[in-house]
């Protein structure tokens, strides 16, 4: 019997005969396959991965270069996100390169491959909308837009309810009540009606959510004159008033200038539409300075003024019944 020498494999020989050694071909063989990446699903997701990184979309890249996704989501995403006013969607869409920063103001007919980095098209400027049309920011954009027309009509049912408590009814009051839940409506269909899907109904939305945004914001500021019995009420209406008359000049220049087939002015239209917003969003934080004084009784103040018109109507209806029984019995005689 033959010694076993270490590193060969003992296999069938003649009596007498040294073993053969392992054959080179099949050690080759045995370390190709520990080196396959069929056999180690592990190591070939890992190849998949990073092919797939390498074939990113990208604004403009050239190839050779690394996309900038590659260079990590940091790179373009603020340190500190507002909740509520967008500012997540803002940064989730510049670091999925689904449009250029506000800071830009250079724009491309198209982009080619061989283009550089920082190219940007007419489908890449900063609307508020295009933050929101790609996912995962077109999830946040319909959460926040619902949210917000809840929102909007909490509030405006609350103004609605401190002014009657207030001053009583009127019809200023009952308008921006009105002007407060249409705005709601049409946010609504803005925030799940993205513009690059459904553009007719984004557009209605938006159409129907701006100018009674406006005219909310309107008619809050001359009933806060109209309240105003100390300075600091007045104060109130002063600020107010200024925002309006910002809101309004913003609104105006952003649907003006959306329309043109300059690039630069559909930017400056892009800018005023996030100054336009956060212009509504500082509006309605000036309500604390009257909703902090909300009771118990601002509800049942506006319980009575709901269950008003109907006992107005049944006491008109009391009161014409003498005139029907009269002309009926003037009927009767002729």
């Amino acid at each position: 019997m033959g010694r076993l020498i270490p590193g060969e494999l003992r296999t069938s020989s003649p009596r007498g005969a040294p073993p053969a050694p392992r054959p080179l071909l099949a050690a080759r063989g045995q370390n190709a396959r520990l080196g396959d990446p069929a056999r180690h699903p592990a190591r070939r997701h890992h190849h998949r991965h990073v092919d797939r990184r390498q074939q990113l979309p990208t604004i403009g890249a050239s190839p050779g270069q690394d996309p900038p996704d590659a260079l990590g989501p940091a790179k373009h995403q603020p340190a500190l996100l507002e909740a509520g006013t967008g500012a997540e969607r803002y940064a989730m869409a510049l670091s999925n390169n689904h449009i250029c920063p506000v800071h830009n103001w250079s724009y491309n007919q198209s982009c080619g491959l061989d283009g550089p980095i920082s190219c940007c098209t007419l489908d890449h400027i900063p609307l508020v909308s295009k933050c929101g049309t790609f996912p995962p920011e077109s999830c946040f954009f319909s959460l926040i837009c619902s949210l917000g027309s809840f929102m909007v009509m909490l509030v405006g049912l609350l103004r609605y309810a401190h002014v009657i408590e207030c001053c009583g009814s009127s019809l200023l009051n009952t308008l921006g009540l009105a002007a407060g839940w249409i705005c709601a409506a049409g946010l609504t269909m803005v925030g799940n009606f993205q513009v690059d899907y459904a553009k007719v109904l984004h557009y209605i939305g938006a159409g129907v959510a701006f100018p009674t945004s406006m005219l909310f914001v309107f008619l809050q500021s001359v009933l806060t004159y109209r309240m105003a019995k100390t300075r600091g009420h007045y104060w109130t209406g002063h600020l107010r008033s200024i925002l309006s008359a910002l809101a309004f000049i913003t609104l105006v220049f952003s649907g003006v200038f959306f329309v043109q087939e300059s690039f630069v002015l559909q930017h400056v239209a892009a800018l005023c539409e996030w100054i336009f917003i956060i212009n509504v969003l500082v509006f309605y934080g000036t309500f604390t300075f009257e909703f902090g004084a909300i009771s118990t009784d601002t509800f049942l103040v506006l319980l009575k003024a709901s269950r008003a018109p109907k006992s107005y109507k049944s006491d008109s209806s009391t009161a014409s019944t003498p005139h029907g029984h009269s002309h009926s019995e003037g009927l009767a005689m002729v």
